[in-house]
Order: C-alpha cells, then sequence, then structure tokens
C-alpha cells in the first residue's frame, strides 16, 4: 500500500504576516488536516500546553524535529513539547500524513529549518501587545443569570523578538542568535482577590472585587553556529535555553491569594 506524502510548508515571510500567537501549535492550526484540542485565539495559549493532532492520531504521536533533529519534550510520552521562538526558523514544515520511516510517530511531523546567518550582517525585530481594550465581552444576560460576575479574558499581553545573523568567515563559517521574552496576564472567570475576613477571628477569607491575575512569562535565548566544512558538509552547533514561570496557577472559582501563590 502506497502512502501519499502531504506537507505544508510556512516561510519566513508567511511566518511574519499572518497574526498568530507565534507558537508551534498557533501556526499548526492553519494547516489543514491538523486540530488543537484547545485552539490558540490570539496567544491565550502561548503560555499553557495545547496539543496538535491530525487523522485522529493523539499528541503522543507528534514529532517535533530542528533541522531533522527530533526534540520533543519527555512529558506525556513526547506530546507535551516546547516553547520555541519562531524567530529562529526560516522554515516551518508540517506533513499529516506518508512520514518517512524516521520517524516513529503517525501523527503531525514539523520540522523546523533554523536560519544560519549568511555572509551579510542582518538582522529582525518583532512586538505584539494586547490588553482588554482588544477584546470582547461575551458575558451574556443568561451566563449573569447562572451567577457568572466575569468571564474569561487577557489583561496584558505582549511579545518582543529579536534576531541577529551575520558571517564569522565569509562563505565558510555563520552565525545566528535571536531572543524572545513573553509576558501573558490572563484572568480567570470568576477569579477575585481574597480579603481577610470579617467579624471573628476565624472568619474564612472572602472574594473582593479585584479580579484574579494568573501571570506568566518566558524569556528564551538560542545561538547557532554553522561551519561549512565543504561543499556538500555542513557542521552545526545548536543552544536553546529557555527560562518559564508562573507566578500563580489560578482557575476559575479560586479565589484565595495563598493557594495563588503555590
Amino acid at each position: 500500500m502506497q502512502s501519499t506524502t502531504r506537507s505544508q510548508v510556512l516561510n519566513r515571510e508567511t511566518l511574519d504576516a499572518i497574526p498568530t500567537g507565534r507558537t508551534i501549535q498557533g501556526m499548526g492550526q492553519l494547516i489543514t488536516g491538523v486540530s488543537l484540542n484547545i485552539p490558540d485565539v490570539g496567544g491565550s495559549r502561548a503560555m499553557q500546553q495545547t496539543y496538535m493532532s491530525t487523522h485522529g492520531l493523539g499528541a503522543s504521536q507528534t514529532t517535533v524535529q530542528v533541522d531533522g533533529l527530533m526534540v520533543n519534550g519527555l512529558d506525556g510520552d513526547g506530546a507535551v513539547q516546547n516553547y520555541f521562538n519562531s524567530s529562529m526558523s526560516q522554515e516551518m514544515v508540517y506533513t499529516t500524513s506518508g512520514a518517512a520511516a524516521d520517524v516513529s510517530g503517525g501523527g503531525v511531523r514539523l520540522n523546523m529549518i533554523p536560519r544560519d546567518g549568511g555572509n551579510i550582517l542582518n538582522g529582525s525585530l518583532f512586538g505584539g501587545y494586547q490588553d482588554q481594550n482588544f477584546q470582547s465581552d461575551n458575558l451574556t444576560t443568561d451566563l449573569k443569570n447562572r451567577g457568572v460576575r466575569t468571564p474569561d479574558g487577557i489583561g496584558k499581553l505582549y511579545n518582543i523578538e529579536g534576531s541577529l545573523g551575520g558571517p564569522i568567515r565569509k562563505d565558510k563559517v555563520w552565525f545566528f542568535g535571536s531572543a524572545r521574552t513573553f509576558h501573558l496576564n490572563t484572568l480567570p472567570a470568576d477569579t477575585f482577590e481574597s480579603i481577610a475576613g470579617t467579624g471573628t477571628a476565624t472568619a474564612a477569607p472572602r472574594a473582593s472585587d479585584v479580579r484574579g491575575v494568573d501571570k506568566q512569562s518566558i524569556n528564551s535565548f538560542q545561538a547557532r553556529i554553522v561551519w561549512q566544512v565543504s561543499q556538500k558538509t555542513k557542521l552545526s552547533v545548536y543552544n536553546d535555553r529557555l527560562l518559564k514561570n508562573r507566578g500563580s496557577a489560578m482557575t476559575c472559582l479560586l479565589y484565595t491569594s495563598d493557594a495563588a501563590d503555590e
């Protein structure tokens, strides 16, 4: 039985032009045949995992590669992926069927083709920002009648990415580096800061009118050096460092500040 390989390429121009959360999943949902378990709308899921699948094959069947090298995370049998800086890639190739024998998973295959630098010093800068003013309010009368006071929302989101590459030795050795700082404050539904109880010393805390904020951030730094050993051979050294922080794990109806600080 012969299978047909179906691959779609997102080049650098496309990656920059399409407004997404600039994550591998957020861009993957643009590909025909790829589904996410939770859609990433405007970067709302950029800090917490959402999973790609195709043809009914779960996220553990997804393969993520950098220049052909598998870089899947270890959690969830490989379903949980790292948080990549999209500025590092020249192309992203999504394959949804007909994967070759070099991968074991039959689900989505993503191969990120990194940028090498080139013989001319060049760079790029990207900035994105949104807050509550960019969102509509979907709190309907029906929800209010059910006791819902506030819906889910984004308090603030900003993403700054920069890259720089060029020659170390023309036509022989190149360098490329990129950095990213991504901050997202989400506003979980019906979640408020707690205040101390009143009346007695043992009174339980109660919710205030100040909305709880789930603060999250990712700072990443990536560097790559490429040596053209011969006409047909390249040697590359690649390092990617990522620092993720979630100051609070707030969910719907969680009021207490103590729980949020864990």
